[in-house]
């Protein structure tokens, strides 16, 4: 895909190495202020697309515009666009909790319990619609609950009067076909919270947060805690507290397809609380484990596992 600029007006356009001149002939032309831009050491040795065109699709300037390049996030302006061209601003997304199996009893369900995911991004604690840091109530409400959404459907199973399930609770995510990860993807972009997999079931941006808290003496082992409070993974934490003023410098491993964390690194003794967001490796299956934690804390028994259910690329959709 080509990577695309948003069309430039001259006029608005002022650039360090070109005097003011009041007469239009002596502007600079869009090829020279783009030139200007990309000989800044900061980007020059970079490999640049530039298209420009006016909003009726006239060419105006082009540089390696016939190349292809990697999207990058900029992609992501023409997939939203072309969802909600597609689906329209009413579009909703259904999360559905079902049994399979049989009642033994009113109260006890043999079979499983599966939360089915619709496709819904935004089962998490966001606030809507969204604010811009200068429009945001300060001092700062509490942050709402990650899990919330679905701590609201383990009340709805709970108020059911189900109280046994002999079975495992599972996370379906067949909506969308498991393929988690783009192909050119390098192991370390699977750590962090931008590097999310796709899935039809996604809690809390498929992201899980560490929050790492320095000791109050230098020396000491920081401590770390997870929100959502969730135990999907397993950590090894090699942080020491450092001197007051010190820098905090903190990096994160996992190997593929492991569910257990390494953070090491230093944070200052007077430092505030860092916050190391990491990628949760199957969303479906954390999803089916937070639902299993909930249920289990409204007093209904789970005699079985929190597992994942995914669909192959190559199998059908479901009906």
């Amino acid at each position: 895909m080509r990577q695309l600029c948003a069309v430039v007006t001259l006029a608005a356009i002022s650039l360090p190495g070109f005097a003011a001149d009041k007469k239009a002939s002596r502007k600079p032309t869009l090829a020279q202020q783009v030139t200007v831009i990309l000989a800044d050491p900061a980007v020059s040795r970079a490999h640049w697309g530039v298209y420009v065109s006016t909003l009726d699709g006239k060419p105006v300037y082009g540089l390696n515009d016939g190349q292809y390049f990697v999207p990058a996030s900029n992609n992501k302006v023409f997939t939203t666009a072309t969802a909600l061209a597609l689906l329209g601003p009413q579009k909703t997304f259904t999360t559905c909790i079902t049994a399979e199996g049989i009642y033994a009893t009113p109260a006890a369900l043999a079979g499983n319990l599966v939360l089915v995911g619709g496709g819904d991004p935004n089962l998490s604690g966001r606030s809507f619609p969204y604010l811009s840091p200068s429009q945001r109530p300060k001092p700062a409400p509490p942050a709402a609950d990650p899990l919330q959404y679905l701590a609201q459907m383990a009340d709805q199973v709970a108020a059911s009067g189900l109280k046994v399930i002999n079975g495992d609770i599972v996370g379906d995510d067949t909506l969308f076909p498991w393929d988690p990860y783009p192909e050119d993807w390098a192991i370390d972009d699977t750590v962090g919270d931008d590097g999310s997999p796709v899935s039809a079931l996604t809690i809390n941006d498929n992201r899980i947060d560490v929050t790492i808290t320095p000791a109050t003496d230098p020396g000491k082992p920081a401590t770390a805690s997870f929100l959502p409070a969730v135990p999907y993974y397993s950590l090894e934490l090699h942080i020491i507290t450092g001197a007051p003023g010190s820098a905090t410098r903190i990096s994160s491993e996992r190997d593929l397809g492991s569910r257990t964390v390494r953070l090491s690194g230093t944070i200052a003794s007077d430092a505030k609380p860092y916050i190391e967001s990491l990628a949760i490796h199957d969303p479906a299956e954390f999803a089916a484990l937070a639902l299993k934690q909930l249920l289990e804390a409204r007093g209904i028994e789970v005699t079985g596992k929190a597992v994942a259910r995914h669909r192959l690329p190559v199998s059908p959709a479901p009906k």
